[in-house]
């Protein structure tokens, strides 16, 4: 039926094109035909206008002279007009409405001889017309029209408005017989002005290279330039010198003749020299012009060579790698101090100093540096052994300072190595700080167990250095060369407490830390000494030294690279007819975004479709195209870097964005396109969708985000169910203090993971309804006041949820979707991880409340649309490229994620279960999500404890009714009672054969029913009160 519709509806449209071009051919034969017919007329007219002939002709001489008077000879060149632009198809309009417009126009003019000239004559009406007539048949008015035309205007607005009238209307006419416009014009008028303009500049600059010659000529013959001379004598003084004056006048009077034909000898000379500039002007600008043809010639081969070359070698490898050409910046015709400006800004040249976040880093070193005493600070590969460290905590743990060359008697440093908040490079080295790891003998002289009584307290006026006696001086080295990457600046502690108290880090060796009764393995405990009440330790955040520095690639030639993608950009725009300019360039890691704004009536569009051409003209494997930026009248054109850069999970977490963020959900994403430190709040998302192909970058994303929590907040703030069916991914993060539970690796057991999430998400509401709060901060705000214990927020991290849908489709759908929708509340928060977020994976009730989304690499535009509901992620570059697209974003934003290395989670990990945080899981949850996990057998319809019916068809226990009330069965009866097809009927008596509610089948007879009513209401109650207990434990 679609298919018929479909080739009807074809049918239609070609027949109305047809009739449409039958049309078109039709009138445009009509228009011809008048034309002809048009021309002939304007010939006939020409002629009886023109020559008087007799009889008839001479009539009709008169009639047209009589009528019209002088403008009837304008009637034939108007028609001529006419007739020839129709003929040459111009767009004027029909011809009939340009014939009488041209009759108007005619009969205007007849009526302004009338206004302009003779006035109005004497007589009555019909004596003025034949007047009028007889005037216009011998030549001296504008005819009997000139009457019905200009007598009216004279006698109702008088000769001034009369005219005024006149022209107006004539000026209208001329302009729709024409088809002319004001802007057109305008222009007309414009153009004889503009020609009078270059006349007079051209002039005025052939007269100041004449008098720059002239003047070039006199101050080679060494003489000061012409000027208007004025011999002024006057007598200054009297007697001899006067006499001496008077004299030297004399001389100048008989040395004026030869002087007068000296100057006149000098501007004949003049005049020559100025003919012969002339001359050479000439000669230059005639071998310009030949120089000029030459090239144009010369580039008219190399254009016919290059396509000569372009056809032999298209099938060639060359042909689609060309190597690239370099660009000379002096010939450049779009280098600009603004481009190079910005270039500079974006990359700095070699020696000019540091970079921007170098400098920021410089200038806050004066204000963050810490008033407590300088402590050593351990190399990164001491940390490959956390055994031998232990921290004395009396403060923030794990901090950290610089080392400088320093003396009891001398001062940290002098004010005047400070200036304009920058320490001076004399009295700072880098990298001097670091020792070698001391044996374990050296560890045990140099540090001595005290008494705790006799810990010193350092006061604020005079801070306590750790300077332990026998610890053996480090030979003093050549200082390390500066470079801005070593420094590494800590945030002060938040609290004017926690500043006065110096903290410091104790390397202890194993036999001491089990002296103390303490295992290497986390478990804390006496075995003599009897011990006081059990108190949960504290948590100790890792150290930042154990995570990697990566080092920084060589981009030496990095504003040369800058330059040409910006000016191939502008230039390719051009070449497609797309003016543009340059306004802002943003590095990132991984890509370089060139802002590029637009001239004025340029469409997006014609932008965007470019995409192909301008990745093929910077050999580029792809560039993405964001128009317009959101809040920039700009185009974002993001061009790969050549070299990219990787972001390390550790200049993140150091980052000052990250340590003081607030919220105990804070997580490092990476940087930005600007190159800016990217960190999200799962708390505000509150639910993310990270999505992309194998190998984008999902894994490595996952990892990052539970390190920075492990970084950035407690286990009595932040607990995690992690989900992993890979079971390779996130087995290794089995034994820290923040998981509820081990990683669920059973994709049955997950099923049973997120009911235990929905009944403690529903427990938790119960308890916000109880105290009167809204959510889980309000909440931790009464508990603090009652004196409960704080909730702590739950994140569940699924790594993959394609495989967990195979594997049980209901029940993680069900308990997603509840969770999704109601757990922000409750301080309970998704991140689910899969490749393609499909119908069949991820339900749009799902999506539509998980508004956060995250996508890597995908290979196709449907794909991106998939995740994002917009295209862009099909052309990122993989390796942790992504588009974050947080709630409430408009467009989603390109960021380079961080890279964490499994030796990195390893060593993180290793720390925190040797720090001595007890790590115990709740075995009731464990219980839980066994009861709720999802079995084979269950699925198969086995019996289920306490006569619940829960993983059944949820009609059977409207079956069981009706047969216990009427005490047969049959799969009819169920079909007519429940309005059900015979499949599901049937299933149902399948499944009450097995539960044993009713008997075996027994031919056409209807089955047995082995159940009483009574029985059937005592099952009912029992199941009803085991849900009712399993909901309290909960």
């Amino acid at each position: 039926m679609a298919t018929k519709k479909t080739s009807s509806r074809t049918k239609s449209k070609s027949a109305a094109a047809t009739e449409r071009e039958r049309k078109k051919r039709e009138l445009h034969s009509r228009q011809q035909f008048w034309a002809i017919v048009v021309f002939a007329v304007a010939v006939f007219i020409m002629a009886t206008t023109l020559v008087e002939g007799q009889n008839v002709w001479n009539w009709i001489h008169n009639f047209f002279l009589g009528m019209f008077g002088w403008s009837a000879y304008l009637i034939a060149p108007l028609l001529f007009y006419v007739s020839i632009m129709t003929a040459l198809d111009k767009p004027i309009g029909l011809v009939g409405h340009k014939v009488w417009q041209s009759m108007l126009l005619i009969c205007l003019l007849s009526g302004a001889t009338q206004v302009f000239g003779s006035g109005i004559p004497n007589g009555n009406l019909i004596e003025k017309f034949l007047s009028l007539f007889q005037n216009g048949v011998d030549g001296h008015g504008g005819g009997a029209v000139s009457g019905l035309f200009g007598l009216p205007l004279l006698y109702w607005f008088g000769p001034t408005g009369a005219k005024v009238t006149m022209v107006l209307l004539i000026f209208v006419v001329l302009m729709v017989l024409t088809g002319g416009t004001l802007i057109g014009l305008y222009q007309s008028a414009k153009k004889p002005m503009q020609k009078m303009e270059e006349v007079y500049v051209a002039h005025s600059e052939i007269r100041n290279q004449q008098r720059q010659l002239r003047q070039e000529q006199m101050m080679e013959e060494g003489q000061a330039p012409t000027k208007p001379r004025f011999n002024i004598n006057i007598p200054l003084g009297s007697g001899k010198r006067a006499e001496q004056e008077d004299g030297l006048q004399t001389d100048s009077f008989f040395n004026a003749k030869r002087k007068k034909e000296e100057e006149l000898e000098r501007l004949r000379q003049a005049q020559e020299d100025t003919e012969k500039g002339r001359a050479a002007m000439r000669e230059k600008l005639e071998l310009e012009r030949a120089e000029q043809k030459r090239q144009e010639q010369q580039r008219a081969e190399q254009i016919a060579a290059e396509r000569r070359e372009l056809e032999q070698s298209v099938e060639s490898d060359s042909f689609w790698n060309p190597p690239e050409e370099p660009v000379d910046e002096q010939e450049s015709q779009l280098s600009s101090p603004y481009l190079d400006d910005l270039i500079n800004r974006v990359a700095p040249a070699a020696g000019s100093g540091y970079a921007r976040e170098d400098q920021a880093v410089l200038h806050t070193l004066k204000s963050n540096m810490p008033n407590a005493g300088v402590r050593p600070v351990v190399d990164s590969a001491d940390w490959d052994h956390p055994s031998h460290l232990h921290e004395e905590r009396m403060g923030d743990p794990c901090q950290t300072g610089f080392s400088w060359e320093q003396t009891e008697q001398q001062p940290l440093l002098e004010e005047e190595d400070i200036a304009d908040g920058f320490i001076s490079m004399q009295n700072f080295h880098f990298g001097q700080h670091v020792q070698e790891e001391p044996t374990e003998s050296e560890m045990d002289e140099i540090f001595q167990p005290a008494a705790p009584q006799e810990t010193p307290i350092a006061e604020e006026e005079e801070p306590v250095f750790f300077q332990p006696q026998e610890m053996p001086m480090v030979e003093e080295e050549e200082p390390v060369p500066f470079h801005p990457d070593n420094i590494h600046l800590e945030p002060e502690p938040p609290t004017g407490s926690r500043r006065e108290q110096p903290h410091e880090i104790i390397q202890v060796s194993a036999d001491r830390i089990a002296a103390q009764g303490m295992d290497l393995q986390g478990a804390s405990h006496s075995v003599d000494a009897p011990q006081p009440e059990e108190e949960e330790p504290e948590y100790i955040k890792p150290p930042i030294e154990i995570l990697n520095e990566i080092e920084k690639p060589n981009e030496s030639n990095l504003q040369e690279e800058l330059r040409t993608n910006a000016e191939k950009l502008v230039s390719t725009l051009q070449s497609f007819g797309v003016q543009t300019r340059i306004i802002d360039i943003a590095r990132g890691p991984a890509v370089t975004r060139y802002e590029l704004q637009p001239s004025a009536g340029v469409k997006i569009s014609k932008i965007t479709n470019l995409a192909d051409d301008i990745a093929l003209n910077l050999a580029a494997s792809g560039v993405r195209i964001e128009a317009p930026i959101p809040n920039k009248p700009a185009v974002g054109i993001e061009v790969p870097n050549k070299v990219v850069s990787t972001v390390s999970i550790r200049e993140i977490i150091d980052s000052p964005e990250f340590q003081q963020a607030k919220s105990p959900l804070a997580v490092a994403l990476g940087r930005d396109i600007a190159g800016k430190v990217t960190v999200a709040d799962l708390a505000k998302m509150p639910h993310t969708l990270i999505a992309g192909s194998t190998g984008s970058g999902k894994s490595v994303c996952i990892n990052s985000l539970i390190v920075s929590m492990l970084y950035h907040s407690t286990p009595q703030e932040v607990k995690l169910v992690l989900i992993d069916p890979k079971m390779v991914e996130l087995g290794i993060y089995n034994g820290i203090p923040h998981l509820l539970i081990p990683v669920v690796t059973d994709p049955k057991k997950a099923a049973g993971a997120l009911s235990w999430a929905v009944n403690e998400m529903l427990n938790r509401y119960q308890l916000f309804k109880d105290y009167s709060v809204r959510d889980m901060t309000g909440f931790n705000r009464a508990a603090e006041k009652n004196g409960l214990k704080p909730m702590p927020q739950i994140v569940i991290i699924i790594d993959e949820l394609a495989d967990l849908m195979m594997a049980a489709p209901g029940e993680v759908e069900d308990s997603i979707c509840r969770l999704a929708q109601m757990a922000r509340a409750a301080g309970m928060h998704l991140v689910i991880a899969t490749q393609r977020p499909s119908v069949d994976v991820i339900t749009g009730v799902i999506k539509a409340n998980i508004p956060s989304r995250i996508a890597f690499a995908v290979s196709s535009q449907i794909d991106s649309r998939t995740i994002l509901d917009s295209s862009g992620a099909e052309k990122l570059l993989g390796r942790g490229d992504m588009l974050f697209s947080p709630i409430g974003s408009s467009k989603p934003t390109r960021v380079q994620g961080c890279f964490v290395t499994d030796g990195e989670v390893e060593r993180i990990i290793e720390f925190i279960k040797q720090s001595g945080q007890k790590m115990t899981y709740d075995e009731q949850i464990l219980q839980e999500i066994d009861r709720h996990a999802v079995s084979d057998n269950k699925k198969k319809g086995g019996k289920d404890e306490g006569g619940g019916f829960s993983d059944e068809d949820e009609m059977l226990p409207s079956a069981i009714e009706i047969v216990v009330e009427t005490g047969q069965a049959s799969t009819s009866m169920l079909q007519r009672r429940l309005k059900l097809g015979y499949a599901r009927a049937a299933r149902l008596m399948d499944a009450m054969e097995e539960k044993g509610i009713i008997g075996p089948f027994e031919g056409s007879k209807p089955r047995q029913v082995l159940i009483t009513k009574e029985r059937w209401i005592e099952m009912k109650m029992v199941a009803a009160a085991k849900a009712e207990d399993d909901r309290r434990n909960y």
